[in-house]
């Protein structure tokens, strides 16, 4: 198996097992170590430890010059094996299981579903 299919093996797994709830993450704020020489806004801050390694995920946004002067503001998602001081230690390439993790992820944090069933069952709609 090449290293790009690991990768996406691993993040359908991944992926599989938050929806599951066997892997919860964490909402934290976002290091407050400033990317040198770039304009990076970091959102929320998601972590969590499996084999005893700790992962990051966020949403990166940056400005994308497409001339000296003028920009347009993209993102991507940011999957990142950290050691316990927060350090990057290997970034995960971009790829379609990285969006999606991060929507179960955002998803699963959030605990929408109580909040939902909180209120219907309230009657509140």
């Amino acid at each position: 198996m090449t290293e790009p299919e690991k990768t996406e093996k691993f993040l359908q797994h991944l992926i599989a097992a938050t929806k599951s709830g066997k892997v919860r993450w964490v909402p934290e704020d976002p290091p407050e170590i400033p990317r040198t020489g770039t304009e990076e806004y970091v959102g929320v801050v998601y972590t969590t430890t499996l084999s005893g390694r700790r992962f990051r995920l966020s949403e990166v946004r940056y400005r994308y010059y497409t001339d000296e002067d003028r920009f347009i503001w993209t993102e991507e998602v940011a999957l990142e094996l950290v050691d316990w001081q927060g350090r990057t230690l290997w970034r995960f390439p971009q790829s379609r299981e990285l969006l999606d993790l991060l929507e179960v992820v955002q998803y699963a944090a959030s605990n929408i579903e109580e909040v939902i069933d909180a209120v219907l069952s309230e009657n509140e709609l």
